[in-house]
């Protein structure tokens, strides 16, 4: 008898915590008529869906827009279309539904035909704003420290999701790999994702992260100097001529990748350069240009 109570209790413990890891941070559709985002999981992916409203008639009252199932990618078809409504969100907030299964987010854009990767990174907490007038109606997705990932502009699709990749803990700067992009004459190439996971000031510890490939380089390094660390927006890994290289932005444009123009240098805060091959370091902070 104590053996059947015992088979029994740890059956219901084994449902209880099964449970618990696989939905607590699940996020369930709100159901038909009400907006808002959930978790989609699909094929070791945790993607974020959305609804919102498209527009009202009068009689009929609400129709809306939501996630397109087939291919997980959101349409922004606020006031356009026929569309004449459009959901606010403020700080609507989704999280991470398993942090020890998915440790990567990425966002794909659809623009004019052409899908591209906007994003791919470390995010705990993907925060959802509604940005302009209504008939210029923007998405814009921030995470938990308020950077903007990406503005999902009106006529454009998102694709939002979690993600696994292989880590290669304790790695050093030998281990990284050669990429097939670089800042000199390859940007259209691909590059390795550069993030700042910890910085210890008392130490001077910093823990680099290396997204390439979907593999995850992690790397500690122990600088004398980590003041042009500080406010770093956004980094690159890459290689040029057999020496690798992280680049750090202060703000959210690469004038070596986009260009420039008046408009972006009024927002562009500058970078820095590491030669990890050399140890050089070089920083620029202000562009002057001349115009006739």
């Amino acid at each position: 008898m104590k053996k059947v109570i015992l088979i029994i209790l740890f059956a219901i413990f084994m449902i209880v915590t099964s449970a618990t890891k696989t939905y607590a941070a699940l996020v369930p559709d709100p159901g038909e008529g009400e907006t808002g985002l959930w978790h989609t999981e699909s094929l070791d992916r945790a993607y974020v869906y959305l609804r919102y409203v498209k527009s009202f008639e009068s009689g009929t009252g609400f129709t809306y827009q939501e996630t397109n199932s087939a291919n997980h990618f959101t349409f922004n078809t606020a006031y356009i279309n026929g569309s004449n409504a459009s959901t606010t969100f403020v700080d609507e907030t989704i999280s991470n539904p398993d942090s020890s299964t998915y440790n990567y987010f990425k966002i794909h854009e659809l623009s004019d035909g052409v899908e591209s990767v906007a994003f791919d990174g470390i995010v705990d907490d993907l925060v959802l704003n509604t940005e302009g007038s209504p008939e210029e109606r923007s998405f814009a997705f921030y995470d938990q420290d308020d950077r903007l990932l990406y503005r999902l502009d009106q006529g454009d699709s998102v694709k939002l999701y979690w993600y696994t990749v292989s880590t290669e803990s304790a790695a050093t700067i030998d281990d990284l790999p050669a990429t097939a992009g670089n800042l000199v004459d390859a940007v259209d190439e691909t590059m390795g994702i550069l993030t700042i996971a910890n910085i210890n000031t008392e130490t001077r510890a910093v823990d680099f992260v290396v997204l390439y490939n979907e593999i995850s380089y992690e790397i500690t390094m122990f600088l004398e100097d980590i003041s042009f660390l500080e406010d770093v927006h956004h980094g690159y890994y890459y290689t040029y001529n057999e020496e690798q290289f992280f680049y750090f932005s202060y703000s959210n444009i690469d004038l070596l990748i986009d260009g420039y123009d008046e408009e972006k240098g009024i927002n562009w805060k500058g970078f820095t350069v590491w030669n990890l091959t050399t140890d050089e370091v070089s920083q620029i902070r202000e562009v002057f240009v001349l115009t006739h």
